[in-house]
């Protein structure tokens, strides 16, 4: 598993198709996105907000939350507007070995920006790979899906976390 983490930060197109291709990794991709979720919350316990077992259990919970309204939104936007070829696990599956840099949160603010910009990298790579589109189709999907994304996963957590 953890050659498959290296291989995703860095980004490695075969990787992504692998996952996209196959079930057997969306135990792994759920372990990233939980895993990563928790490094996040980390540094709130060391910070003057004194994070709790609770934050931290909602940090990791709004994570897969958002990671699933994320798969959904970019599944139905690359398939209907850019006839992307792809289904909710093969998406669910890249999306969720793309936020693998989020284990750089744990670094605190520097972490979060250098985390957060190489997950859009990675997460380009992973709707480029898994909806098996062009680069350009992939920029456009993932711009698309920024709003709807963000106002469903709002809406969601508010009623569930």
């Amino acid at each position: 598993m953890i050659r498959n983490i290296v291989r995703a930060v860095r980004l490695d197109p075969d990787l992504y198709d692998a996952v996209e291709s196959d079930p057997a990794y969306t135990v792994q991709a759920v372990v990233i996105v939980v895993v990563t979720a928790f490094l996040a919350g980390v540094p709130e316990w060391w910070g003057e907000a004194e994070g709790s077992i609770a934050e931290t259990v909602r940090t990791v919970l709004g994570a897969i939350l958002l990671w699933l309204v994320w798969s959904a939104v970019t599944l139905v936007i690359g398939r209907r507007l850019f006839d992307g070829e792809a289904d909710f696990g093969q998406m669910s599956r890249v999306l969720g070995f793309a936020s693998a840099p989020r284990a750089l949160f744990l670094f605190g603010t520097l972490g979060v920006l250098v985390g957060g910009v190489w997950m859009m990298g990675a997460g380009f790579v992973a709707v480029r790979q898994g909806l098996d589109i062009d680069g350009l189709k992939a920029a456009a999907t993932i711009v698309l899906g920024l709003v709807p994304a963000a106002v469903i996963f709002w809406v969601v957590s508010g009623i569930v976390l």
